[in-house]
């Protein structure tokens, strides 16, 4: 065995022995891969947002009903802090990460951030959807019958039937909502989880 042979023997028994078993290369080509199956998916989260915000304005231009307008003003200005947050995150997300460049670090930012952003979409979202049924319902209301929508709001058959719709549809859209999120991001920050309690028994 000549001496560049027994050289490179010796600094792989040193790299097997600095990483305690752990390969590492092969964690940080599987934490890329979430990374950038995270941030496609934001892409398509912030597309999502925006549009939804243009099919508002579209309505709200369309029919100026001033409660209709206001329920979903409010539902347009959660979709902008949805579509800008969303920027945000997929901004903030360094998809090529390596040993070299504290990848313990950067996979925890990116999981503490990206798991804080769901449970706020999350809990905000229980505002919201109360907002876009009245709205929705209100809209569907006038332009089905042609009254106005003070008749309606006026009618206690009319406020029972749309408190019974924000009974039913706000958690329904909650816990759908819950698992689009899982489905779009849930996977990947659990081997993100997974990779980062690796990383830290080491």
């Amino acid at each position: 065995m000549n001496l560049e042979t027994l050289w490179q023997e010796l600094s792989k028994q040193e790299v097997n022995t600095a990483s305690n078993g752990l390969d590492i290369p092969k964690m940080s080509h599987s934490s890329n891969n979430m990374l950038r199956l995270l941030k496609r998916n934001l892409l398509i989260n912030l597309l999502f947002g925006v549009g939804i915000l243009l099919v508002y304005a579209v309505v709200l231009i369309q029919y100026p009903i001033p409660i209709v307008q206001v329920c979903f003003l409010v539902v347009m200005g959660f979709s902008f802090w949805l579509t800008t947050s969303s920027y945000q995150q997929y901004k903030n997300i360094q998809v090529d990460v390596s040993p070299d460049h504290q990848l313990l670090g950067n996979l925890e930012r990116v999981y503490n951030e990206c798991t804080t952003w769901i449970k706020i979409q999350e809990r905000i979202s229980l505002f919201i959807y109360p907002w876009s049924i009245i709205g929705g319902f209100l809209l569907g209301a006038v332009e089905g019958s042609g009254k106005d929508v003070s008749y309606f709001l006026a009618k206690t058959s009319i406020q029972m039937l749309l408190a019974v719709c924000l009974l039913v549809l706000v958690p329904t859209c909650y816990y759908v909502a819950k698992w689009l999120l899982h489905i779009s991001f849930g996977q990947y920050l659990r081997r993100l989880e997974e990779n980062i309690e690796t990383l830290k028994g080491t």
